[in-house]
């Protein structure tokens, strides 16, 4: 399954790391209706945590990050999701919040 995941207004952004004594990202999107994610989410909130891994593309600046961990904290208002994820495995660089 995959989904395609972006800031509501379209921005760059919506995608940080706190900081680098962590291994935290924190993802705010909008889902588009259907997208698989939404019906993902269900694993976490049976389970508590869910696996997941990712590349992110900054498309101005070719700039790719891939990544792979779990998600730790999952808030969702409407189509709106903010994830926490616990990263373990990682290749390229990410803004800092």
């Amino acid at each position: 399954m995959g989904s395609i995941l972006t800031a509501k207004t379209g921005q760059t952004g919506f995608i940080c790391y706190p900081g680098y004594n962590t291994q935290t990202l924190i993802i705010d999107a909008d889902l588009w209706t259907g997208d698989p994610l939404q019906n993902a989410t269900r694993f976490h909130d049976e389970m508590g945590s869910m696996l997941i891994a990712g590349i992110g593309i900054e498309l101005s600046t070719r700039r790719r990050n891939k990544f792979a961990g779990s998600v730790v904290n999952l808030q969702k208002t409407g189509n709106a999701i903010r994830l926490e994820l616990a990263i373990n495995e990682a290749l390229g660089s990410v803004k800092i919040c």
